[in-house]
Order: structure tokens, then sequence, then C-alpha cells
């Protein structure tokens, strides 16, 4: 499955211009082919910052809809009213790798008062498929924990970079805090020799605070749990 990423900052002085206008267009993917999930998350430390991460079936669905009559059309606003004009945006790709849900298994994932984390790793160069197990072990440990809602890991195109996204219903329920001693059996995945020796090869991962800003599902909810279902296998 595909996912599109943009790190962008709306124009501070046009935010109340920018949140309808970015509404409309997000319920428009709410019902395009091959559109999974979108979403737009908004960091906590930096609120002028906004992720949108869409979740396609594929590459192609995606450019499709980009490259649409509607999509254009319903873009047109950001331009005529300059909503991004002179702030930066950057666009990556990625590869969904490995998807969780917590314990209460698939639920809808729209409340503001979730806590999402979002750590870009850079792959350690002939040790990848090692770096995703451990992101699979510990995206395991954390799925079992209170309030956890989902997680997702990725891989950028070129498999040189690495995305992991969890969302908790808060930020009290994640566990890896400042100044908060990790969960007894997470604290041994992370001290182990596979751990350490992976923070050995590749640099400290950036990692961001976020809340969830807006999310809606597209028609293709059923290939995520394919998704899903295929991985378990």
């Amino acid at each position: 499955m595909y996912m599109s990423q943009h790190r962008f900052t709306p124009v501070p002085a046009k935010y109340d211009l920018w949140r309808p206008y970015n509404h409309n267009y997000m319920t428009l993917t709410a019902r395009v082919p091959g559109a999974v999930w979108s979403r737009i998350l908004r960091a906590r430390d930096d609120p002028d910052t906004f992720f949108a991460i869409g979740l396609w079936t594929d590459r192609e669905a995606a450019m499709r809809w980009t490259e649409s009559a509607e999509s254009r059309l319903g873009a047109k606003p950001s331009v005529d009213e300059g909503l991004y004009d002179g702030y930066p945006m950057s666009w990556s790709r990625w590869s969904l790798a490995d998807f969780a849900w917590g314990l209460a298994g698939p639920v809808r994932v729209d409340d503001p008062s979730c806590f999402v984390k979002h750590i870009a790793w850079d792959m350690a160069a002939g040790a990848e498929a090692e770096q995703v197990a451990l992101c699979r072990s510990l995206m395991s440990l954390l799925a079992r924990r209170p309030g956890f809602v989902c997680g997702e890991t990725y891989l950028g195109h070129k498999a040189d970079r690495l995305l992991q996204v969890y969302t908790f219903r808060s930020v009290d329920d994640w566990p890896l805090g400042e100044g908060r001693a990790a969960p007894a059996e997470i604290e041994l995945l992370l001290q182990s020799d596979a751990a350490r020796a992976m923070r050995d090869r590749v640099p400290a991962p950036t990692s961001i605070d976020c809340e969830l800003f807006e999310s809606v599902w597209g028609p293709e909810t059923a290939s995520l749990q394919r998704f899903i279902a295929a991985e378990a296998a």
C-alpha cells in the first residue's frame, strides 16, 4: 500500500480561511477510488507545522486523483487565496510495511484528543530487515498497552528511510514519555543487543509529538484489513 506525506505550513494570517478549505478538500478524498485513509497531524510544539498523510491502495490511484480535474478544482481556492504562499512544503513517498490495531480492534480514528508520535529514521544500510523487525517487535508490545489505537511502519520509496506513526488516545497513554520509566517488557527490547547495535548504526530518529487534527476514511478501508490479514498469515 502506498502513502504520500506532505509536511506544510499554511499562512498563519490566513488560517481561518485554510481550515474550512482543508476540511472541504479532505471530504473529496473520502469518496475517491483507491483512497484508504487521509489524516492531518499538527505538531504539538510547533503548531504552524502540519503533516498530511494519505494512504492509498497503490501509487497509481493516488496519482490519478492528484492529476484529476476534480482534485485541481478542489485545490483551486488554496491557489486563489495564497493559503501556502511563502511557506515551506515538502513531499515524500512511502510504502506500508506493518500495521497494528490496539486491544479495541479496528475503531474510528477521528478524536482530536488523540496523541500521535511521528518518528522518522534513516535505514541501516545492510541491516534493513533487522531494523524493520525491531520496529515490528516494538509495535507488538505497544499494541498491548491501554490507550494504543493503532501503529504504522512505512518504508521510503528508495528504502533509505523508515517512518513510524503511533496513535494513542491521549499523550498520557504514550508509555515512553520524557521522565517516565518504560514498561519492563519494552525496556528489555530497547536494551537488547539487537537494539543497541541498531542505535550504533543509525543516527537518532527525528521524533515529533503531534495531535490528530483531522481524519477521514476513504472507500477502500477493506484494503487495509486485507493487508493486515496477509501480514498475519
